[in-house]
């Protein structure tokens, strides 16, 4: 009778002593809600958060046909810009990293970069105002109420 009870103790401790083991592997972002704030996949439009229906509410199909418009425009015409700033980044990384760089060519092409992202910068509050035109005045409330690029471009750092 001992010996039973004791082998029914040690089964028990065995099994307590597995799930604990178990659950204690369990990363950020397994079950214990770590990841929740995460965008989702969504199959009918990419993820959520990026599309106009998503950002500002009410928006007629009209709103949303001519968003989508502008938004296409305004993607090429910042491509090149992008595209750009890019190979300068890389310039800059090669210049940077030989052994005695030429700091006049470098401060050329930073102040290059920074021209170009100056341009950005303003085909992205052009855009900004274009969105904005389209809208009620209750769309534009919570429009302007949401800083500039969230739902797009707002998280970066959490790539």
């Amino acid at each position: 009778m001992k010996n039973s009870k004791f082998k029914i103790a040690i089964v028990a401790f065995l099994i307590l002593g597995s799930s604990v083991l178990v659950s204690a592997q369990q990363g950020p972002g397994r079950g214990d809600g770590f990841n929740k704030g995460k965008k989702e996949w969504s199959h009918k439009r990419g993820f959520r958060g990026h599309g106009p229906g998503d950002m500002i509410p009410n928006l007629t199909d009209e709103q949303k046909d001519k968003m989508k418009e502008m938004r296409l425009s305004f993607y090429k015409e910042t491509l090149p810009l992008k595209n750009e700033l890019n190979e300068k980044k890389a310039q800059l990384r090669t210049l940077t990293t030989v052994e005695s760089p030429d700091m006049k060519k470098v401060n050329k092409l930073i102040e290059n970069m920074g021209d170009i992202e100056v341009e950005l910068k303003k085909a992205r509050v052009a855009h900004h105002q274009e969105v904005r035109s389209q809208l009620t005045e209750e769309q534009r409330i919570f429009f302007d109420s949401r800083p500039m690029g969230v739902g797009f471009k707002g998280h970066r750092g959490r790539r």
